[in-house]
Order: C-alpha cells, then sequence, then structure tokens
C-alpha cells in the first residue's frame, strides 16, 4: 500500500461518508431542507425518482467533505516533511577534497575557465568558456580573464568560447553538448548565470555581427535560455534595441526577481521571461549582484584616478539604483593603487562584499559590511589574514548556514609581469563564522602549494556542501568542502 493510499484509509477510518441507508425519514428530511434552501418541504411532496436524487447528492456532499479534509491533511504532511534547515556544528573546521575527473567534462584541447557557479538546475550549473585561445589571459586586474576576452574580442569572432557544466552533486560533471553551435561563433564567454525555479538564463559576451571596418570587434551582450535544467540551450535573438548600439555593452551578472530577471555590466537590463529584454540605462562596471531581506545589491568598480576603485549599489526593485561609499583600503597615495568588489552575498546578518585591494605595489583580499544603520565598513582586522607574500585575490563568496566561505587565487609577487596567468597556486579559501567579521585562512594539500597552478575562481552553497571550481592550468577543478567536527 503506498503512502497515498495508507493516508486516504485513515482519512475513511476517522471520518467514514455517512451510510444513507441507515438515515430516519426526519434526518433526511433534514439534509433535504439543507440543500434544497427551502424551508417546510416534506417527504410527501417528493417523489420517489426525487429521493435518489436527493440521496446521490448527499452523497456527493459527504465525499467532497473526506477529500477536502484528505488534501488539506496531505498539504500539512508535506509541510512537516521539509527539509530542515542546515546546521554547521559550532566547531566545525571546513576541510576540502579534490574531486576526480571521472567523466573526462572538465579538461579538454583549449582553456576551460568558469566565471560562475550557483546551486539550480539539477543541482549546480556552472557557466564560463571553453577555447584554443592560449595567451588571452594576460593582464593583471580584477577581472583578468573576462577583460582579456573582451579586449581581445577580434580574435573572437570565429571561436566557440561559450560552455555550461552541469553536477546533481558536484562531484560528477557533464559538459553541455553544443550541437546546434549556441555558443559558437562570435562568443567570448559566458559570465553568470540564474535560476527562477522553473527556467535557467545565462548571459555572456558575444563579438558584434559582421564587426567593424578596422577589423575590431565591439563586444555585445549574450542572452541563452534552458527550460530542461541545463540540458539543451536556445540563444535570444540578438538586437540592436536592447543589446547594442554605439560602443561596447557588457553583460557581466544576472538574477532572477519576483519580476522576472535583471542583468548588468556597464548597462543595466530587466527581462519578465528571460526572452525579452530591456536596456534601462547604463551603469558603471557591475561585478555581481544579489538580493537582499529588503531588496538588491550591486557591487564592481568605479573610474578612480587613472585606475579604478570597489563600488556597490543597492535598489529596492532592481531597476533603480543608489551608489553606497564603500570604505577605502588605502589611502590611493600612487597611481597604482587601487580597489575592486568581485562578489556579494546576502547572509543572515547582513550584506559581505569581497574582492581585493592594492596597495604599494602589492595586491591582496579585502571585505566590506554593511551595517544596520546604513554605513558601510571595510573590515581591517581581515587584512592581516588575507596578505601573505604574493597577491591574493577573492572571486567568490558563498554563505553556508552561519558560516561564510570565500575563495580565490594566489598570483606571482611582480606585479605588471606580462603575460600574467590567473592560475597560479595556491588556491586560497577562507572561512567566517561571526558574518564576516573575522575570518580564518583554510589550507589544505589538496589546494595545492605556490607555483601548483592552482586558483578557485568560483563558489555555491548546496545544502551544508561547498563547492568550489577553478583552474588546474588549462583545465578546470573542483573541490568540495565537508564539515568536519562538533
Amino acid at each position: 500500500m503506498t503512502d497515498h493510499e495508507r493516508v486516504l484509509q485513515r482519512m475513511r477510518e476517522a471520518n467514514p461518508a455517512p451510510a444513507l441507508d441507515g438515515l430516519h425519514e426526519e434526518d433526511l428530511l433534514a439534509v433535504r431542507t439543507l440543500l434544497d434552501g427551502k424551508r417546510g418541504r416534506t417527504a410527501r411532496h417528493l417523489a420517489f425518482d426525487r429521493e435518489r436524487r436527493w440521496r446521490r447528492a448527499v452523497l456527493a456532499v459527504a465525499t467532497a467533505f473526506v477529500l477536502t479534509l484528505v488534501a488539506g491533511t496531505a498539504l500539512f504532511l508535506l509541510g512537516r516533511s521539509e527539509e530542515s534547515p542546515v546546521v554547521i556544528p559550532a566547531n566545525a573546521v571546513l576541510t576540502w577534497t579534490r574531486i576526480p575527473d571521472t567523466t573526462g567534462a572538465l579538461s579538454g584541447p583549449g582553456t576551460e575557465y568558469v566565471a560562475q557557479v550557483i546551486a539550480g538546475g539539477p543541482g549546480l550549473v556552472a557557466v564560463g568558456s571553453a577555447d584554443e585561445c592560449s595567451d588571452c589571459w594576460g593582464h593583471l586586474e580584477p577581472f583578468a580573464v573576462e577583460k582579456a576576452a573582451f579586449d581581445h574580442s577580434g580574435r573572437w569572432d570565429t571561436r566557440r568560447g561559450g560552455a555550461v557544466w552541469l553536477s546533481p552533486d558536484g562531484e560528477a560533471w557533464t559538459r553541455v553538448p553544443d550541437p546546434d553551435g549556441v555558443f559558437g561563433a562570435g562568443v567570448a564567454t559566458l559570465t553568470g548565470v540564474a535560476d527562477n525555479g522553473s527556467r535557467l538564463v545565462a548571459i555572456g559576451v558575444a563579438a558584434t555581427e559582421g564587426g567593424s571596418a578596422d577589423g575590431n570587434v565591439d563586444p555585445r551582450p549574450a542572452v541563452w535560455v534552458s527550460d530542461d535544467d541545463g540540458a539543451s540551450w536556445a540563444r535570444v535573438p540578438p538586437g540592436d534595441a536592447a543589446f547594442g548600439g554605439e560602443g561596447r555593452h557588457l553583460m557581466w551578472t544576472v538574477i532572477a526577481t519576483d519580476q522576472g530577471f535583471v542583468a548588468a555590466g556597464d548597462d543595466l537590463w530587466t527581462s519578465p521571461d528571460g526572452w525579452e529584454w530591456t536596456r534601462v540605462g547604463s551603469m558603471d562596471e557591475v561585478r555581481r549582484l544579489a538580493r537582499t531581506d529588503d531588496g538588491y545589491v550591486a557591487v564592481g568598480i568605479v573610474a578612480f584616478t587613472s585606475l579604478y576603485r570597489a563600488a556597490a549599489w543597492t535598489s529596492a526593485d532592481g531597476t533603480s539604483w543608489a551608489p553606497v561609499e564603500l570604505p577605502a583600503t588605502t589611502p590611493f597615495i600612487d597611481a597604482n593603487d587601487w580597489s575592486a568588489a568581485t562578489d556579494v552575498v546576502a547572509a543572515p546578518g547582513g550584506v559581505v562584499v569581497v574582492g581585493q585591494t592594492n596597495g604599494d605595489n602589492r595586491s591582496d583580499g579585502a571585505v566590506w559590511l554593511a551595517g544596520e544603520d546604513g554605513e558601510w565598513s571595510w573590515v581591517q582586522g581581515a587584512s592581516d589574514v588575507f596578505a601573505r607574500s604574493g597577491n591574493q585575490e577573492i572571486r567568490g563568496v558563498a554563505a553556508v548556514a552561519d558560516r561564510l566561505v570565500a575563495v580565490g587565487t594566489q598570483r606571482p609577487a611582480t606585479l605588471w609581469a606580462d603575460p600574467i596567468d590567473p592560475r597560479f597556486g595556491p588556491a586560497l579559501s577562507w572561512v567566517s563564522s561571526d558574518g564576516g567579521r573575522s575570518w580564518v585562512r583554510v589550507e589544505g594539500e589538496t589546494l595545492g602549494a605556490r607555483g601548483a597552478d592552482l586558483s578557485i575562481t568560483a563558489v555555491a552553497a548546496l545544502d551544508a556542501k561547498v563547492v568550489a571550481m577553478g583552474g588546474d592550468g588549462s583545465d578546470l577543478a573542483v573541490w568540495i568542502g565537508n564539515w568536519v567536527g562538533d
């Protein structure tokens, strides 16, 4: 007997339908009066065929009552069976395990790169690029991989750069096949992905169709939609109204909202369904969007002196944005001093922004927190944890119950070496258990040592598990973080 049948049986035993044959005449009369709505009628006024119709009506009412009660009970039982909130033991520590590439999806003839991974679709969805441009990853600066793709966009107009990877659990991965070439010619990279519960929307950057007279190609936004948990994708037709116009237009990040989707980069776009897009207006360079308890937050960079500095914006509806003043992390007394915000998460204790700061020709990780009074602060005490020889960059952050996990990479100490590949080791991670006010560095053999050519570029939480993705040379690398101890 199935669970459903057992529930029905218990409900029938507790609330049996009335047996009409056993009712007295006055009981039948009362039922007739209730259903007919006319007082004073008696059994003498009813013909025998009406008697049978009333009996059927009473039986229908009783049956409907029982079914309604069963449905309500089933909904109650379903509500009771929802998963409990994730709880991490107070003294548990994060331990990383490197996941072997059992399916061959993480390696290929070109260079694989993950820009973002989220919990969604079949479990996890990662987007990025897979190409054969071995020297495209120059320039040591925030967003190095993506900027290199955009700066060299002319060489992407015949390349198949975009890629999507799927996993149910973070351990077994598949790369989505692209038989129709929707991630094909002209696509530089996929930069973000969002899931509204029934539809996935991925965004990226593609070359302008046809190029320009001087051979250079202005980058344009590109959008893809999947309604089968990422197994297949269709590209939204490019159009100048939303995606074109003079100069470059970059789409960095996308999130699902109550009204549809919002995407941002150096412009802002909205869509009710992922297919029809409207360009709302220009923005500074937004790197990541996130939902908060009372709206939305965006982080990225704004122009400052000859370089840039970290920036944030807040919005109540996702379309009208107000800038937030992030405290400076350095005096900015040198032309090479800059900062950048690379990711943001709405944690139980508030909004946490991560990124990097450069001062005195050295780059280190940085964290900013949003206060309850609307004021933002730089976590200055964490600078010692994020600083070490070489250059550290925080690329992502995820909230897992009451913990925060930040990830990144370490680069060589020579700041302006050319070319600089972002995949130098070791891969880096940090954990905070107090809302981002203090951090502990997590090290382990699987994260590699200096010069190991390992990096982490994206992170997501899947229940209590932490899934980090990055690079191992030109291939992808995946780590699973589990909490050990009590």
